[in-house]
């Protein structure tokens, strides 16, 4: 069985790039970004005892875990 490669040419190819450009999502939510994300991701561990509450800053992570830490729960952000 062979596998036919279809080669682009460089107008197609820098189309093609465009579009890539154009179609740029973060790595973390998957949702569309403008500019390519150069930053390194952070997490956070925060506690979630209830004297610690609140907690601020959790609606604007992209990403949120709770996981056992020490028997207590934590908030990973």
């Amino acid at each position: 069985m062979q596998v036919q490669v279809k080669e682009e040419s460089p107008s197609q190819a820098a189309e093609t790039a465009a579009a890539r450009k154009e179609q740029l999502v973060s790595p973390l939510t998957g949702l569309p970004v403008s500019a390519p994300q150069t930053a390194r991701p952070v997490m956070v561990m925060i506690n979630n005892h209830p004297a610690a509450r609140p907690q601020s800053g959790l609606s604007q992570a992209d990403i949120v875990y709770e996981c056992l830490a020490v028997l207590l729960p934590k908030m990973s952000l």
